[in-house]
């Protein structure tokens, strides 16, 4: 049987890169209309922003499949034994600080070369931030949007680190809820998502993706359900209803908002682990993408918005700008791993992780 590991993580990851670079070029704002020359225009609404507000349920997949990552991690260090069950706070530690170190520095990576860039475009720290020590520092450990406005943030994107250092930081404490009760658990992270807590600035929202990742890990639902769907018909059929369903709810009763995408973002997922998976070359140019998912996740902002915009939209047609995009976005990230291999960068990373 095809167990949902790496590899398919990696695939899923790839078609949640290409959903988020579609959602940011062409996000539905009167002000980008002008930008591109549209394939069909929808009440005078171009159809690549139709589709672009479905598209940020690349969130919700990214943090699904980091609750998935992180439980199945955890396990793995407990071997599946009754010590999970139980709390230990300097394991708990050193796993909490070994994920964190390495998305840091990956974030880090970026940031040492990207932000100094401003400099050359107008949009130093300097002039962005004054002289105020607290925004370089929250901004240096990705948590300028725990404390202030979405948009008082240097690279608007880096909103997401916010939200998943705190799910990160607290994962242990989720686990161990999971691990009492799972169905009461996920359907608190989902009630969450309704309680108004102004000084979380709505990172509310997004712990029922990732908690439901964990739960999808801890009952092993991906295999189960590619065991009860024994054809390819099934399968394809199955993940299609679920995208359908999934896609029909959030246009209709929610208006594009986000409160339904742990579940549209299981039904993609579940597509891309049944059906993508399985046609060889389609599959390895996702899981490509995905690998370098993270890198271009958090540079991709400035390349098509702060710094390279006109370059970026030369082409004009909405499609060719999003294939360019992605070429782009790909060889910048090959680059930047290549300079991180030549470096040494990762490895003088790995020298600040714990055993566990």
């Amino acid at each position: 049987m095809m167990t949902f590991d790496k590899r398919q993580t990696n695939i899923a990851k790839g078609v949640a890169v290409l959903l988020l670079l579609w959602h940011h070029l062409f996000y539905n704002d009167p002000k980008n209309y002008g930008k591109f020359i549209s394939i069909l225009k929808i009440d005078n609404v171009p159809i690549e922003c139709v589709i672009a507000g479905s598209c940020k349920v690349c969130v919700a997949i990214f943090l699904l499949l980091s609750g998935y990552g992180l439980y199945r991690s955890y396990q793995n260090i407990c071997n599946g034994t009754i010590e999970n069950k139980r709390i230990n706070v300097k394991k708990d530690c050193k796993f909490v600080w070994n994920h964190w170190i390495k998305m840091m520095s990956g974030y880090w990576f970026i940031y040492i070369i990207f932000v100094p860039m401003g400099l050359l475009f107008g949009r130093s720290f300097l002039t962005y931030y004054g002289l105020n020590p607290i925004y370089y520092l929250t901004e240096f450990f990705g948590l300028t949007y725990l404390f202030f406005e979405y948009n008082v943030i240097f690279n608007v994107t880096w909103w997401f680190m916010s939200v998943i250092i705190v799910l990160y930081i607290i994962f242990p404490l989720l686990h161990k809820l999971l691990t009492w009760q799972s169905e009461i658990t996920l359907s608190l992270s989902i009630l969450f998502m309704f309680v108004n807590i102004p000084f979380l600035h709505n990172i509310n929202y997004w712990f029922a993706p990732f908690v439901f990742g964990m739960y999808i890990s801890k009952h092993n639902l991906f295999s189960k359900i590619l065991t009860l769907c024994d054809t390819l018909l099934k399968r394809i059929s199955l993940s299609i209803l679920l995208i359908v369903v999934s896609l029909y709810i959030r246009i209709t009763f929610l208006k594009n908002a986000v409160y339904f995408d742990a579940f549209f973002a299981f039904a993609i997922i579940l597509f891309s682990y049944m059906v993508l998976s399985n046609i060889p070359k389609l599959s390895k140019s996702f899981e490509i993408l995905g690998k370098h998912s993270a890198n271009i996740f958090m540079f991709h902002t400035f390349i098509y918005s702060y710094y390279f915009q006109p370059i970026i939209y030369f082409p004009r047609y909405s499609l060719l700008i999003y294939i360019f995009m992605v070429l782009v976005c790909l060889f910048i990230s090959l680059g930047l791993e290549y300079l991180k291999k030549i470096t040494r960068y990762n490895k003088l990373f790995l020298k600040l992780r714990f055993s566990v």
